[in-house]
């Protein structure tokens, strides 16, 4: 779980004032802007069967300590307008939250300020972020190590979220739910009541997909 926030004036942790100063990422977008002294963005781990007991913020560690990497999260959008969307989604980033699993790692990155999902990324597989100013997705392999790298482009939609299902198959949400194949073909559209924000797969066959919106959840049965 993310959890966002712009530190206000004299707010402490150990009795010291915490300081957000915008990473150098943070340079090709005009978002940067929004936060005067910085953004902040800090991450939780909750076990959803004891939240109360459980919540923990997690530790950072640098970036390629972690080997093997059990899975990474980036943001799944990136707003770039200064056109850097290419180079700054195969940054390799300094450091990373680590999970209490010791495998699992989110590279710190400022785009994770205003994400509103994170795509799971396995080493040796590819994985979908949306360039959402310019309205496109393209796939990423992960190292061993949590690295991003061989972006290429994969089709010519995206704004928030991209999720593939057990047959490769990959669900687009950009206004509606767009499903491609793992070549890129478009093969079908389903259609929501709102703007899709996020997106997930689940239920007891992993056959359900979720799509959030900004005032509802849905689901709907995939073949």
């Amino acid at each position: 779980m993310v959890f966002k926030y712009v530190p206000k004036p004299g707010y402490l942790i150990n009795g010291k004032p915490e300081e957000f100063k915008n990473p150098p990422d943070a340079g090709g977008t005009s978002f940067s802007g929004w936060g005067n002294s910085g953004f902040g963005t800090l991450v939780y781990a909750i076990d959803p069967n004891n939240p109360d007991e459980t919540v923990q913020l997690l530790k950072k560690a640098p970036m390629g300590q972690i080997n093997p990497v059990y899975k990474a999260l980036y943001p799944a959008h990136r707003w770039r307008d200064y056109h850097d969307f290419n180079t700054i989604t195969v940054n390799r980033d300094q450091q990373c939250w680590l999970a209490p699993d010791g495998a699992t790692v989110i590279p710190i990155c400022y785009d994770l300020a205003r994400s509103t999902a994170l795509a799971i990324a396995w080493p040796g597989k590819p994985a979908y972020i949306a360039d959402e100013y310019d309205k496109r997705t393209v796939s990423v392999t992960i190292d061993a190590q949590g690295y991003a790298a061989n972006l290429k482009y994969f089709a010519e939609r995206g704004e928030f979220d991209a999720v593939t299902d057990k047959q490769g198959n990959v669900y687009i949400a950009d206004g509606q739910v767009y499903v491609y194949d793992s070549s890129g073909k478009q093969i079908k559209v389903i259609k929501v009541p709102e703007r899709p924000t996020s997106l997930t797969f689940g239920g007891k066959d992993g056959k359900t997909l979720f799509v959030t919106g900004h005032n509802g959840l849905y689901e709907v049965g995939v073949e």
